[in-house]
């Protein structure tokens, strides 16, 4: 495919995400947009409401690009279903201003589905060795960043999916490594996978159920 080609092949690919977007995320969540607190329990507290405070009750429609750009560290300190309720607007954010936001929560947001498959020294450690703790080393796929995706539906994480293929062919050869993307997808990929996995297992489970059991 030639250079024109590839253009608007990556013209309709942002129109069809930002059209699907709202239909695979919802608008409002009464239980995060309610709370007073959308941040996971840490140590650094302070920090972690700072970073998080422009999203409190506020639909994730609602947030700027550049507040996305200026509390972008957001994404580290969030509750996993409030990071599951504000996600679109990073992704939405990354179509607007794609330029600004590889530079910042898209990257975070690379190395994050990048850390799913390694161990590595996470956000809050950096924070922790800035204090003069020591930092924990954080295990890899049934660890605090897998559980982070854990409120995703299947059709949410498919999105996430395109939309990183999007980045793929966006600028990814600008900002990450040539496989870093494809290590991102396969990790979300294995989510999904072992979430079929499950959903079979509880059905078959439920299935036999019934015809074993005495009332």
């Amino acid at each position: 495919m030639g250079e024109t080609g590839r253009m608007w092949s990556n013209y309709d690919s942002k129109q069809m995400l930002r059209g699907r977007i709202n239909e695979v995320f919802p608008s409002r969540n009464e239980r995060v947009l309610r709370s007073s607190r959308i941040v996971k329990e840490c140590e650094f507290d302070d920090e972690a409401l700072s970073e998080t405070q422009i999203f409190t009750g506020k639909e994730w429609e609602a947030i700027r690009v550049e507040e996305l750009r200026q509390q972008s560290g957001a994404l580290f300190w969030f509750s996993n279903e409030a990071f599951n309720y504000y996600f679109p607007a990073f992704i939405r954010g990354s179509l607007e201003d794609p330029e600004n936001a590889f530079d910042s929560y898209v990257d975070i947001i690379v190395g994050m589905l990048k850390d799913l498959s390694e161990k590595r020294f996470d956000y809050a450690n950096e924070v922790k060795r800035e204090h003069g703790f020591k930092p924990d080393l954080v295990p890899s796929l049934d660890s605090d960043y897998c559980s982070r995706w854990s409120h995703f539906t299947e059709e949410q994480i498919c999105l996430i999916i395109d939309w990183l293929k999007w980045v793929d062919r966006e600028q990814a050869a600008d900002w990450f490594e040539s496989d870093l993307i494809s290590r991102c997808i396969k990790n979300l990929s294995e989510i999904r996978a072992t979430r079929r996995g499950q959903a079979t297992r509880r059905e078959q489970r439920d299935g036999v159920r019934p015809r074993n059991h005495k009332s």
